[in-house]
């Protein structure tokens, strides 16, 4: 079976519910809005919350890009107002599109050891 990469998540907002979906076409939509590449962006995201930091430009663009699928009338300000409502909603995001590896399966593109 093909390993599927794709991570959703829900959201509520102003008395409504959304469905996030963080997958290529995502990733293209967030690529093409900012001009990072996601898989960085994604890095970048992760190590600011550990370190306490935020760049809540890039953490609205996330949002924005997953909402495009389930959702293509959403705008930039809807992103950001489900960012106001959940602020862990990228984290939530992120755990989704990347689950812990089960033992004895690697992630694409992950290096096994020699």
């Amino acid at each position: 079976m093909a390993n599927r990469f794709l991570g959703e998540v829900s959201a509520s907002a102003e008395g409504q519910s959304f469905t996030l979906r963080m997958d290529f076409n995502a990733m293209i939509e967030f690529e093409d809005a900012t001009g990072k590449p996601a898989i960085d962006a994604f890095q970048e995201a992760e190590q600011a919350a550990s370190e306490g930091r935020v760049d809540f430009k890039l953490l609205r663009n996330i949002v924005f890009a997953a909402l495009k699928r389930h959702h293509p009338e959403a705008t930039i300000e809807t992103a950001g107002t489900i960012l106001s409502e959940d602020t862990q909603i990228v984290q939530s995001l992120l755990a989704a599109v990347a689950p812990e590896v089960k033992p004895g399966k690697a992630r694409a593109g992950a290096k096994r050891p020699a």
